[in-house]
């Protein structure tokens, strides 16, 4: 009896998220800037249908002890949504140090990145002089536990010898976390960079017919060089990208039974 299937039937991942750290604040000027590009750049307005500015409030005390209130524009957000005009299929964000697109409706690999860079490219025209000082690549695969009397699918979902699976799961019918991680060094690619993997994994009881596996993964680049911020470094956020990519087909590869990577249809 199957015991425990995907999130859906093209693949477990619920969300995946693209995020750009930057070396310094996005300042006001740089935000108005993409707003006045907004309103004139159909194409990614076709797609980003939604606007929505960021208000920051400072408060500060002068020396008469009276409060004193400003405020400004301290970011962006772009949203796309679904038909029903309710649910959040994209949102692109831009604010404080960061610039972060999130997609919840993951259908391929090439599809999706493809978009969120292409995208990226046009926003990147409107900001001049930052600097990336991280990038990362961040997933969100959940699977339905559709078996609540016994934890026999812990063996059809993980791989038997999986290094990220402590012994105690394997025997074990509540709520649990577990999370580890490792480094890789690539020193000698055209972007030299360390990047921290992690893996957290959570059982979460629920109050539904179905019970929920949340596998949680972050691929985390920070880079020995200077990366600018760039339409000329595209390139190469892409080639940082696509190898967070195949970082996470291999830790998914250490992680899940081959029936169920055959079921996600998930090869390195």
């Amino acid at each position: 009896m199957k015991n425990v299937s995907p999130h859906n039937q093209k693949n477990a991942i619920k969300s995946v998220a693209f995020v750009f750290e930057l070396d310094k604040e996005v300042d006001e000027k740089t935000i108005t800037s993409i707003l006045e590009w907004y309103s004139t750049c159909e194409d990614f307005k076709s797609i980003f249908t939604v606007e929505q500015p960021i208000q920051s409030v400072n408060i500060q005390i002068d020396g008469n002890n009276q409060q004193v209130t400003s405020s400004n524009i301290s970011g962006v957000n772009y949203i796309k949504l679904a038909e029903d005009g309710r649910a959040v299929e994209w949102s692109f964000r831009v604010d404080s140090r960061a610039i972060t697109i999130a997609c919840n409706l993951y259908t391929r690999w090439d599809e999706v990145w493809g978009l969120a860079l292409e995208n990226l490219e046009k926003i990147v025209s409107q900001m001049d002089g930052f600097t990336l000082t991280k990038i990362a690549l961040e997933y969100l695969d959940e699977f339905n536990i559709l078996d609540k009397s016994s934890n026999e699918w812990v063996g059809q979902l993980f791989k038997e010898a999986s290094p990220f699976i402590p012994k105690f799961v394997r025997t074990m019918n509540e709520p649990w976390h577990t999370h580890n991680g490792f480094i890789t060094d690539e020193k000698d690619r055209v972007v030299s960079m360390r990047t921290v993997n992690a893996v957290n994994i959570t059982y979460q009881k629920t109050n539904t017919i179905n019970d929920i596996l949340a596998v949680q993964t972050q691929h985390a680049s920070s880079f020995y060089n200077k990366f600018e911020l760039s339409a000329t470094t595209m390139k190469n956020i892409d080639a940082v990208m696509q190898y967070s990519h195949v970082e996470n087909k291999k830790l998914f590869n250490n992680l899940l039974s081959s029936e169920m990577l055959n079921e996600i249809k998930l090869k390195v």
